[in-house]
């Protein structure tokens, strides 16, 4: 056997900033499934196609054979580098320039970044320009960044449950865990998933402007990582922002491009999730039939597989157009087997956001009275969760 071939049928360990990236994307890949399961050695696992023993010592930092690990990385569309394994000689190589001028803001604190070799904590330095400056905090030892990187899987975890449970406040609170090891640990890709929770965030308090910012910039992060398989739920953000920003035309081509990406991906639930947003801004700018086509888009993609999340969103949703049609019957229906599915669930904000979706309809009936007792429950539900987007919703629809 050549010198080449020992050497790389030999255990390889990941550095630990690799072994980061993996762990965040396994996360960021079961979450973005919107998977019912619970995220197991098991799931993970299967994520990476390889045996659950082999992930186990993976992702604890221990060494296999560089094919696996080559593997387990294109499994989760991850772009390989050979600089994410750990030097034999335990020498560590500096790594080119991979995110330039990144600039973005995590809140409303202004922090820096260093730009350079994301993975490099040897120098202390800053680059301006764009949308943000970015801060470098100083470094830990290895034991330290184990122990922050392990605490911040778990706050990213808990914080991207709570979000889609719609529980925003203790969203907010992990977000601080995980922004503080984005920057201590001056890693990219924490940054870019710490963003995206704020970005989630950001729309919920309505705030779509700074959300837009935060997708932008992680779609400039996500780029000079190399990992364009997160392209497509990243434009679907940023379409997002802009209907609700009313930058409809910049809202088709986003979300187009999102879909685009998902059908190369044969991504069905992207499909869906990417349908409703076609149909969400089709129902905004009053164009109701081809809103209607994007919401049964959505729904067939998803006709056969557990999704009745997404179901009852997009039933939610397209009730509106049928109220708007005059059929407040098959509305009111429809939005009446939500509410239960929502109620079951115990999911406050769902529930306010139905109730809000019925009082809406109650009030284009002329039944004032129902429709201010169903707003005033949505909006007792919105200020439980935080959501403030929705509390301004249910003041329009009040004040109208």
């Amino acid at each position: 056997m050549s010198e080449t071939n020992k050497s790389r049928n030999r255990a390889r360990k990941l550095k630990p900033e690799a072994t980061a990236l993996l762990k965040r994307t396994l996360i960021e890949t079961w979450q973005g499934s919107q998977s019912e399961g619970k995220y197991t050695r098991l799931a993970r696992a299967e994520m990476l196609g390889i045996a659950i023993a082999t992930s186990d010592r993976i992702l604890s930092g221990q060494g296999v054979d560089r094919a696996t690990i080559l593997h387990a990385f294109k499994n989760l569309g991850l772009g390989w580098d050979e600089s994410y394994l750990e030097s034999e000689h335990l020498i560590i190589k500096d790594l080119p320039e991979t995110v330039q001028d990144l600039k973005t803001r995590v809140d409303s604190n202004t922090v820096f970044l260093k730009t350079s070799n994301v993975w490099d904590r040897r120098h202390k330095y800053f680059v301006a320009g764009g949308l943000c400056i970015v801060l470098l905090l100083p470094i830990a030892t290895f034991f330290h960044f184990k122990t922050r990187i392990r605490k911040a899987d778990e706050a990213f975890l808990a914080g991207t449950k709570a979000y889609h449970s719609g529980d925003y406040q203790v969203a907010k609170k992990s977000l601080s865990t995980t922004r503080e090891s984005a920057f201590a640990e001056d890693s990219a890709s924490e940054l870019a998933s710490t963003l995206r929770l704020a970005g989630d965030l950001a729309m919920v308090e309505g705030h779509f402007s700074d959300a837009k910012e935060k997708f932008l910039a992680i779609l400039l992060i996500r780029r000079n990582l190399r990992q364009p398989q997160t392209f497509p739920a990243i434009y679907d953000a940023i379409g997002d922002a802009e209907t609700q920003l009313g930058q409809y035309e910049l809202a088709e081509k986003s979300l187009g491009l999102a879909l685009k990406g998902y059908e190369k991906q044969n991504d069905m639930t992207g499909i869906a999730m990417v349908s409703r947003e076609f149909g969400t801004l089709y129902m905004q700018t009053n164009r109701l039939d081809l809103a209607d086509l994007w919401f049964l888009k959505s729904l067939n993609a998803i006709r056969g597989q557990s999704k009745p999340d997404i179901e009852m969103d997009v039933r939610g949703r397209r009730a509106w157009i049928f109220s708007k049609n005059g059929d407040f019957r098959t509305a009111l229906q429809d939005l009446d087997v939500c509410l239960k599915y929502w109620t079951g669930k115990q999911h406050v904000r769902w529930v306010a956001q139905t109730k809000l979706q019925i009082g809406g309809i109650k009030f284009l009936q002329g039944h004032t009275t129902s429709a201010n007792v169903l707003l005033r429950e949505s909006a007792k539900g919105f200020e439980e969760v935080g959501d403030k987007a929705g509390m301004a919703k249910v003041k329009n629809l009040l004040g109208s």
